[in-house]
């Protein structure tokens, strides 16, 4: 949906934070400072990624043999790797020396790595927001596979969602009573030391437990669901995929795999990428969302009051047709919320993300803010597009366009965004 023109604006420090945030905020300051490797401090609190200078990451062309792999690495100096521990053969992890050049190293497998499709930094990506009622009490692995299996669907539901965030405590969701993925093709199952994939997978453990410990994955989903109950939409299915810990930090490569698992996933048609870092893109998610036109991606903006058209935030800049960028509207749905980013070609839409009620532990409604919960909200609405047979992005764009309330206030600028989606 967004212009294809070209981000021209260059930045040498990449700011990662998953879209949430539990107060609004009236100013935002962002210090730019020169890419280090030691996680650092801006003016307004938000920690900085770090690069990690002994890893890349590698994409494979589809058909290279594992001999082809072997003597790639051998070429390149790899001195170990990491996979995703699924049917995904294509997405490794390399490992190299302390001191190599990683920079110089990237820019050689770019241009002489036959057989390779992508190369991609390695970032940690911290997160300092949590959800603020959660209870990190631990759910045994035994009881989550109870509970995944009560909760799992029917084999061909009306569309399925997959989520890419910090997992779900299903105890948390009884209320919003989600159903979840089934997975029907057994050959296409993740597996890792005799543990089988259920519904879901944790790419941060590398095992089926998608438990959240840190609760954001589980807010989203239970908006998600109650959005999804209010539209009247009965017949689908929810995929939880784990990429963030129970702090909310994830990497580069936990990212990849995890988008890399959902597209894989038979019937899958909208992915919910509540998260988002600032202006180093991924070159491979990038690849992956393009090669897979007829999922529809769905991301939050981020919550710094940036404008995304000139320091981009990712993955919700990415110019790609099936991706729709989402901000917030304030609570009283008459301005773009005060945390909410923005931007006139960057982000698409705005729905509530400002004080949005969902239930703590105790089963009370507690309020929330930030663009990761307005999100969902427009995930349900396209998957309601979606069931009346509104399959293309660019009709269930339409949909929301015609559907959608236009924001009429003088206060603001069209720029930032003036359809609101609820």
């Amino acid at each position: 949906m967004k212009s294809s023109t070209s981000l021209l604006y260059i930045i040498s420090i990449y700011i990662f934070t998953i879209s949430c945030s539990y107060n609004e905020l009236d100013e935002f300051e962002i210090e730019q400072t020169k890419l280090t490797s030691n996680s650092t401090t801006s003016k307004i609190g938000i920690t900085m990624p770090t690069l990690i200078e002994t890893s890349l990451i590698i994409r494979y062309r589809i058909g290279v043999k594992e001999s082809d792999k072997k003597a790639l690495r051998d070429q390149f100096k790899v001195i170990g790797t990491k996979k995703c521990n699924c049917t995904n053969t294509y997405i490794e992890q390399w490992e190299f020396s302390v001191g190599t050049d990683i920079e110089g190293r990237k820019d050689e497998i770019t241009q002489d790595g036959v057989g390779i499709e992508g190369v991609d930094f390695q970032f940690n990506y911290p997160n300092q927001n949590m959800v603020p009622f959660h209870d990190p009490s631990i759910q045994s692995e035994e009881e989550n596979r109870y509970l995944i299996k009560e909760f799992i669907g029917i084999e061909e539901p009306d569309v399925s969602i997959a989520i890419l965030d910090t997992g779900i405590d299903l105890r948390k969701l009884i209320g919003y009573s989600p159903t979840l993925y089934k997975t029907n093709d057994e050959s296409n199952l993740c597996v890792n030391n005799g543990d089988i994939e259920i519904s879901g997978w944790d790419f941060m453990n590398s095992d089926s437990n998608t438990y959240d410990d840190n609760g954001h994955g589980t807010a989203v989903t239970g908006i998600l669901a109650n959005k999804l109950h209010n539209e009247g939409v009965q017949n689908y299915s929810i995929l939880p995929v784990k990429i963030f810990d129970d702090e909310g930090k994830g990497t580069t490569f936990t990212t990849l795999c995890g988008y890399a698992y959902a597209v894989s996933k038979p019937g899958i048609s909208i992915i919910n990428m509540s998260f988002g870092w600032y202006g180093h893109q991924s070159v491979i998610l990038s690849q992956l969302i393009a090669e897979n036109p007829k999922i529809l991606n769905i991301s939050s903006s981020g919550n710094t009051f940036n404008n995304n058209d000139f320091l981009p935030h990712y993955p919700s800049s990415y110019t790609h047709k099936n991706l729709f960028s989402i901000g917030s509207i304030n609570k009283k749905k008459i301005h773009i919320a005060s945390f909410s980013n923005h931007g006139s070609t960057s982000v698409d839409f705005l729905s509530l993300g400002d004080q949005v009620p969902t239930q703590n532990t105790d089963g009370v409604n507690e309020l929330i803010s930030g663009t990761s919960f307005a999100t969902p909200i427009v995930t349900g609405k396209s998957a309601l597009y979606i069931t009346e047979g509104y399959s293309k992005s660019e009709q269930v764009e339409e949909r929301l366009e015609i559907n959608g309330t236009i924001l009429s206030t003088t206060l603001l600028p069209v720029k930032y965004s003036d359809i609101i989606i609820e």
